[in-house]
C-alpha cells in the first residue's frame, strides 16, 4: 500500500511540474509579437508635385482651395524648407488642416500650427504624429500671408 501512495506521490508530482513547464511555452506561444517600430518620415511632403491644396481652420469644413501653379509654387517652398525638430511631441489642437494632393490625386494630411507675431510655425503630418517640422520665423510669415484668407 505504502508503494502506491509513493507511487501516486511521485506521478502527481511530476504531473504538476510538466503542466507548469508546458504552460509556460503556452503563454510564450500565445503572446503577440510586439511592434515597437514607428513610422517617422524624414521629409514633411512626399509628394512630387502639389496640384491642389486644401486648408481648413475645422477639418474639412468650407476649404480654402489653392491651385494655382504660384500658390503651389510658394506652398512647395515652403514645405521643403520645413526642418525636423528632434523628440516626440505632445501638440494641442491646430490652427490650420491641410490636405495636399499630387498630380496623381494621392493625399497627403497636414496639421499646421501658427503662434504669434515673431514665432515659428510647426507642422506635423497626420500619419507620423511623433515628429514635428518648423519654419523660420521669415517663413511663417510668408505662410501666414499665403492662408489669411481661411482666418
Amino acid at each position: 500500500m505504502k508503494k502506491v501512495a509513493s507511487l501516486f506521490v511521485l506521478f502527481l508530482a511530476g504531473a504538476l511540474l510538466s503542466g507548469c513547464q508546458s504552460a509556460e511555452e503556452t503563454i510564450h506561444a500565445q503572446e503577440p509579437p510586439q511592434k515597437t517600430e514607428l513610422f517617422l518620415s524624414e521629409t514633411l511632403i512626399e509628394t512630387a508635385e502639389i496640384s491642389k491644396l486644401e486648408v481648413t481652420k475645422k477639418k474639412g469644413v468650407n476649404p480654402i482651395i489653392y491651385d494655382e501653379a504660384a500658390d503651389l509654387a510658394s506652398f512647395d517652398n515652403l514645405f521643403s524648407s520645413a526642418v525636423k525638430e528632434p523628440g516626440i511631441v505632445n501638440m494641442s489642437d491646430p490652427t490650420f488642416y491641410l490636405e495636399v494632393s499630387d498630380v496623381e490625386g494621392n493625399k497627403q494630411y497636414l496639421q499646421l500650427w501658427i503662434g504669434s507675431e515673431g514665432e515659428r510655425a510647426l507642422l506635423m503630418r497626420e500619419d507620423d504624429t511623433h515628429t514635428v517640422y518648423s519654419l523660420s520665423v521669415e517663413l511663417t510669415e510668408k505662410l501666414a500671408e499665403l492662408i489669411e484668407k481661411v482666418a
